[in-house]
């Protein structure tokens, strides 16, 4: 599918990993084990820095305006054997974009692994790497698209009829003006092509292929604008934080053989390849510890630590203008520093728990980046604890684990925060409005009728709800201090659904309810207490306070995309459904669909606004059945039947319809919200 509007939800990442393993693992069961997109996906590896991905034909504006120019000066002043028994304009590009030519071809490969590694090979870059992954038809290099779009490099003034003149000169085949620009207007994906291969060894080796840009077509004619790569929506975009790309590039040369003598079989890339397997890195990374505690169980002392990476607490002006570099710190590095640390310590404790963060803001988010579990390998058995973690074999006792996503959640949380005064009013007053009713209900209660309290709760259940799940959600400070207060009041954002389900307990809800009312009234004593202090702090007036109305916290909209294009051939899905009422009002319901065999269908009722779930069924020769042994009350009802996310459902089901279920179309499949679904109704009658 293409993206015409927005070229940053290119670069936008979806998931991030931290080892080979789990790279490969991702892989595998997102997409290379289904059959269906064999040969049909593509992908590219690069530095996160690049945002767009433009061919270098079109990187300059001296080169897009000589295309043809150069294309034919590069073929002229070579050397002739260069260019021997290259006889087509694809494979003139394919030489040309290997010797560093502009060109209208994209580098991509077929490979996944190669595409790793062309992500983390810059491990002094201190940008992430990204693998992009492309699910688009590839197309041979003898296809009238590959052919037509390669054309129009050698072409100097575009036209309609000098691409259909030029093309029937080359390939003795005469186009259409609509082919031609059908063709023209979009860039295609190549398939991995043995033959390009041999006469470009570096492609060989790299598997690789291209992506062959297009000239956007206007009014009906060829435009001079070259499309990109960005015209594709990604299927994912995999991050690889700095911390650990030189890690991961050993692992593909231990595992595979991957590095760059065999990417670029030229003589300074394995001199580079040899240099960097055996230089020795030397770790200096300054660290401060921000919290401890330290805990005794008879001969065993142990201490639990977060402590900050490059920070002595002490921040120079020259660091806070280089942050980026200040926090690139390789795993290999960190995990040095940690040794350290451990060594100093050991002699004091035997049991060490270690959580290592790279910045302020991390610690406030709990964002770790590495956890070390120490354990004294002399400490008696019965007094070691249950290590955590992955066991270093070269360091004994130590074991470690790699913070999940810590890249990504550091983004994500950069959101969380807000400037303290927005905070602060916004929590406070919802909080009084909050009290408003909390007072009332509490002077109910305290009449010790549980009757009249349900009368009055229900009264302002819905607008308690909605202040409850206002409070905590109106962000985070960066201030640990004034979180501590904000904290008392995200509390009480439970406060609403505890009394909801205290006062419908069966068993004794006045003593429910009296628990839940001393539980809260902690929280709400530290604000009444604290919250005079702060709005003084922060410099708030009243009449500042008076104005301000709370603000809810911007949230990203996640809107879904349809990446791999609606098949021509996608069977427009049906369902026929009878549903028997028995004579003890319990239910049968009985459906036929032309969904493929294997999927299965989530069912639910919904009554009088409440909804009760069914249980799910398995499509078997087009049927399904389900028996609700519930009895049902007279009525109306309306039964919802749901095909939920591909991640729900069977490969084999999947390996017919598609991960974004391109092979279904119909009224009845949603493409919306975080995936696409299908959603049938009906709606009957109990007598």
């Amino acid at each position: 599918m293409t993206n015409d509007n927005d070229s940053r939800k290119n670069t936008d990442c979806t998931h991030e990993i931290s080892s080979l393993q789990e790279y490969e693992d991702y892989l595998m069961k997102r997409y290379e084990r289904y059959e269906l997109y064999k040969g049909r996906l593509f992908y590219r590896g690069q530095s996160g820095e690049y945002k767009t991905f433009p061919p270098t034909i079109a990187r300059d504006a001296g080169y897009a305006q000589n295309e043809a120019k150069i294309y034919e000066e590069a073929i002229s002043m070579a050397k002739e054997e260069e260019f021997s028994g290259l006889h087509f304009p694809i494979e003139r590009l394919s030489k040309m974009q290997h010797y560093g030519f502009p060109t209208r071809l994209i580098d991509v490969t077929s490979n996944f692994l190669l595409a790793l590694y062309f992500a983390v090979e810059e491990i002094n870059n201190v940008s992430f790497g990204n693998v992009y992954v492309y699910i688009a038809d590839g197309h041979d290099m003898e296809s009238d698209q590959v052919q037509v779009l390669s054309l129009l490099a050698t072409i100097p003034e575009l036209s309609v009829d000098e691409v259909i003149q030029k093309y029937e000169e080359l390939y003795d085949v005469t186009l259409s003006r609509s082919q031609v620009l059908e063709y023209c207007d979009k860039p295609v994906f190549m398939s991995y092509s043995e033959s390009l291969g041999k006469s470009n060894p570096r492609l060989h080796n790299q598997k690789g292929t291209f992506l062959i840009c297009g000239n956007k077509v206007v009014d009906d004619g060829i435009s001079s604008e070259i499309q990109s790569l960005d015209i594709y929506y990604p299927m994912d975009v995999i991050r690889i934080p700095y911390e650990y790309k030189e890690r991961i590039l050993n692992e593909l040369d231990l595992k595979y053989g991957i590095n760059e003598s065999i990417i670029y079989p030229e003589l300074p890339s394995i001199a580079d390849y040899i240099k960097r397997k055996y230089r020795q890195e030397t770790a200096n990374i300054g660290y401060r510890t921000v919290e401890s505690d330290d805990s005794f169980y008879f001969e065993r002392k142990g201490t639990w630590r977060k402590i900050i990476l490059n920070d002595n607490g002490e921040v120079t002006d020259e660091q806070k203008q280089d942050e980026k570099k200040q926090q690139a710190m390789r795993i290999g590095a960190i995990k040095s520093t940690v040794l350290q640390i451990i060594d100093e310590l050991k002699n004091e404790y035997n049991s060490m728990s270690l959580f290592i963060y790279k910045t302020s803001d991390d610690l406030i988010t709990n964002n770790w980046i590495l956890r070390s579990h120490w354990i004294d390998p002399d400490l008696k058995e019965n007094l070691k604890p249950m290590p955590l973690g992955e066991k270093d074999e070269a360091n004994e006792g130590v074991y470690w684990t790699l913070g999940k996503s810590s890249s990504l959640r550091a983004e994500y949380n950069e959101r969380l925060f807000v400037e303290d005064k927005t905070l602060f009013i916004s929590n406070h007053k919802t909080f009084e409005a909050f009290m408003q009713i909390h007072t009332e209900i509490l002077n109910i209660f305290k009449k010790n009728d549980i009757d009249s309290f349900k009368t009055k709760f229900l009264e302002h259940k819905e607008h308690l709800g909605k202040l409850c799940r206002q409070l905590g959600d109106f962000g985070m400070s960066k201030d640990i201090e004034f979180n501590n207060l904000l904290n008392c009041y995200e509390s009480l954002s439970s406060f609403a659904s505890n009394i909801d389900y205290a006062s419908n307990s069966n068993e004794n809800p006045m003593h429910s309810l009296s628990i839940d009312f001393d539980t809260f009234q902690k929280d709400i004593d530290i604000i009444l207490k604290q919250a005079p202090i702060w709005k003084d702090k922060l410099g708030i007036t009243d009449e500042e306070y008076s104005e301000t109305e709370p603000a809810p916290r911007k949230k990203s909209d996640y809107q879904y995309v349809q990446k791999i294009p609606v098949s021509e051939t996608a069977i427009d899905v049906f369902f026929e459904v009878q549903i028997k009422v028995n004579e003890d009002k319990t239910i049968n319901i009985f459906g036929k669909t032309n969904l493929f065999d294997e999927a299965i269908l989530s069912l639910s009722i919904n009554a009088k606004g409440l909804q009760m779930n069914l249980g799910k069924v398995t499509i078997l020769n087009g049927e399904f059945n389900l028996p609700v042994m519930k009895k049902f009350e007279l009525g109306q009802y309306h039964l919802s039947i749901v095909l939920p996310i591909y991640t729900t459902q069977s490969k084999d089901f999947i390996e017919k319809v598609g991960i974004q279920y391109e092979n279904l179309k119909g009224e009845f499949v949603k493409r919306e919200g975080i995936a696409p679904t299908i959603k049938y109704g009906l709606d009957f009658v109990i007598k």
